[in-house]
């Protein structure tokens, strides 16, 4: 046997070649004795790399053996066992381990407030707020901890005709030169039969009153062209302008009080 073949640096004659090997097989037993003997201390030491640590001096990791009267026998069956319980263990409790909240904000380019009033009870108004920030935090071991924060840009409101919009953006209706934006924050998110219910406040015309979307999503996750994960949600509430103190000198029967909302939203995990 040559010395590349033995795993020794040198050739040494069978006795010391022997002696030499025994206390490398002593040594791999006490390893698998002192790391396999276990469980969950097990478990962690493996996790830390002290398994792996005190092998490092012996080349080949395998089931330890033993010398009985000058010959080798392998201890697989003991050994493979022992092995197969820790590496189940492992598996186990990463199956177990508690997933992780994250953190997704919203894609402005993919993201809107869409809005529709009656005029003269006869027909309806379409009309948008095109900037909206919203940030979730995700728990997806407990959605009911989760939480969303959004901004809406009230300024940016659009109907489609510029007059319109101007008289909107007046101190007639939402004064955006004084309450430029609008904002929501959750209270309460919780499972319903179509997707999810969340309660909040919402901020508008310098007026916070509770409200509740019905909420669509998430869909996905994709990837997005960054690489980043993108999941899309779309809620509908329905608010009261009046309650909000927005054209109070203007009648329900030429502008009706009921507004509907839809939000749009596609968020790109952080």
């Amino acid at each position: 046997m040559n010395a590349k073949a033995s795993g020794h640096p040198i050739d040494l004659p069978d006795r010391s070649r022997r002696q030499a090997d025994t206390f490398h097989l002593r040594k791999h037993d006490i390893c698998w004795n002192k790391y396999l003997a276990g469980a969950s201390k097990e478990v962690e030491r493996v996790r830390s790399g002290q398994f792996l640590s005190c092998f490092r001096t012996n080349v080949p990791i395998e089931p330890p053996l033993s010398i009985s009267n000058g010959a080798q026998t392998v201890k697989r069956n003991e050994s493979m066992k022992r092995l197969a319980f820790v590496f189940s263990v492992l598996a186990m409790t990463a199956t177990f381990a508690p997933a992780q909240n994250s953190s997704w904000v919203s894609d402005p380019a993919h993201s809107e407030v869409d809005f529709t009033v009656t005029h003269l009870g006869i027909s309806k108004v379409h009309g948008k707020f095109s900037k909206v920030n919203a940030r979730l935090e995700l728990d997806p071991a407990d959605i009911s901890k989760s939480t969303v924060i959004a901004t809406i840009d009230v300024s940016t409101v659009d109907t489609g005709e510029p007059n319109r919009d101007n008289d909107l953006r007046s101190a007639n209706f939402f004064e955006v030169a004084k309450y430029p934006t609008a904002t929501f924050a959750s209270t309460t998110v919780s499972k319903s039969a179509n997707g999810l219910s969340v309660a909040g406040n919402l901020t508008l015309h310098g007026i916070t009153q509770p409200v509740t979307l019905s909420v669509e999503g998430p869909n996905g996750p994709v990837a997005g062209m960054g690489g980043k994960q993108h999941s899309g949600f779309s809620a509908t509430t329905t608010l009261s302008r009046s309650a909000f103190g927005i054209g109070p000198k203007m009648p329900t029967a030429m502008v009706g009080d009921q507004i509907n909302l839809t939000i749009d939203i596609d968020v790109a995990k952080q």
